[in-house]
């Protein structure tokens, strides 16, 4: 969530030359800071990027996006970061640092579902069974319900989008989704 806004802020953060590689520049150091959850180590080999490595965007995100799995894998999905980066021009170096805000994990606290038919209701349920009231929310999980879900063939087909997501307090998070019998 807020991830995708810093991703665009270290986009704009880095030279007009190139958003792919910056001109002979190589990387000083990566430092990650602020880390509870993870060590600073475990998240910083998420990176392929290493010092002395050319510096590229594409494997700053490609790190980035490994991250991000880390923490919603734990619950965390309003997790975020502000890069900073500084650049040693003359000797052509750049340091990045990252700073996270972990907030708190999240729990399902409840799941709606809407038109489902009686005769349906128990295999619907079977089907949302990696994503449980009272379990992590983990977006791998829904989408293996949404997996399920479309599996079962007697509902029109259903995306993430089709799934309201709302957090009425911190920590928690309520999920509906109305079905469609298939024609």
């Amino acid at each position: 969530m807020t991830s995708l806004l810093a991703l665009s802020l270290l986009a704009l953060l880095m030279p007009a030359q190139s958003q792919e590689r910056f001109p002979d520049y190589r990387l000083d150091r990566l430092e990650i800071r602020n880390a509870t959850i993870f060590t600073a180590e475990e998240l910083r080999a998420q990176f392929p990027i290493k010092p002395g490595d050319a510096v590229r965007s594409a494997e700053i995100k490609i790190g980035l996006e490994k991250v991000k799995a880390m923490y919603e894998d734990r619950g965390y999905v309003n997790w975020s970061y502000v890069p900073e980066q500084v650049f040693d021009h003359p000797n052509r170096r750049m340091s990045l640092t990252f700073w996270l805000t972990e907030g708190v994990p999240h729990y399902v606290r409840r799941i709606t579902v809407g038109n489902v038919p009686a005769a349906y209701d128990a295999r619907v349920r079977d089907a949302l069974k990696p994503i449980e009231e009272a379990s992590l929310f983990r977006p791998a999980a829904l989408e293996a319900a949404i997996e399920n879900v479309n599996r079962l063939g007697v509902f029109q087909p259903i995306s993430r989008r089709d799934c309201k997501l709302a957090f009425p307090h911190s920590g928690a998070v309520d999920l509906s989704l109305t079905l469609r019998l298939r024609e």
